[in-house]
């Protein structure tokens, strides 16, 4: 069964939110100890995944009137997104 884009960035939204809550009731006393800055950029990488596969999503609802049928695979295209052109400059 394949995962939807948007489901995925479902569980990445609600994972951010989850750190996000971590964050603020790990900071007692200052907002800078350890903790909170990690739990705060695991959030911040969840939140904008999720913005990512909602943007590739949208993307493909837009192709999707062009021919495509389903998505593209979707390790390799997040490779892409996340490493552009050098990426496929590299392997061929």
């Amino acid at each position: 069964m394949n995962t939807s884009p948007l489901q995925t960035s479902f569980f990445y939204f609600l994972m951010g939110a989850l750190f996000t809550y971590l964050a603020t009731e790990s900071a007692h006393e200052t907002i800078w100890n350890f903790s909170t800055v990690a739990l705060m950029v695991m959030a911040t990488l969840d939140f904008g995944m999720a913005f990512r596969l909602v943007g590739w999503h949208i993307q493909w609802k837009k192709s999707k009137s062009k021919g495509w049928s389903t998505y593209p695979d979707q390790p390799v295209v997040l490779l892409i997104t996340l490493f552009g052109k050098q990426f496929l400059k590299s392997t061929h």
